[in-house]
């Protein structure tokens, strides 16, 4: 999937973290590093503002409305997060 494709946020489509990552939420920021250390991207990260607030909100694979709902941001800034987060293999489409 190309990031871009998080434009198409009008449909059912679901987006999810990817499972080869842990976090930690600090106090303005959330931190994410790849337990696989071959996979693609940075291997860590410190994600802030709509990316840092779109990634906490995803427990579960959601629609970009959905996140927008859960973070109280608009459905663009949600959508200009994930298209960050999959640019850089934090995120994926379902």
């Amino acid at each position: 999937m190309t990031a871009g494709e998080a434009n198409s946020h009008s449909g059912d489509r679901r987006f999810r973290r990817e499972s080869d990552v842990v976090w930690r939420v600090a106090s303005d920021r959330v931190l994410v590093r790849r337990v696989d250390a071959s996979a693609a991207g940075d291997q860590d990260a410190e994600l802030i503002g709509s990316a840092a607030l779109t990634w906490a909100a995803a427990d579960e694979a959601s629609t970009a409305s959905e996140l927008s709902t859960a973070t109280g941001l608009e459905t663009a800034h949600v959508v200009a997060a994930l298209t960050e987060l999959i640019e850089a293999h934090w995120m994926r489409a379902t």
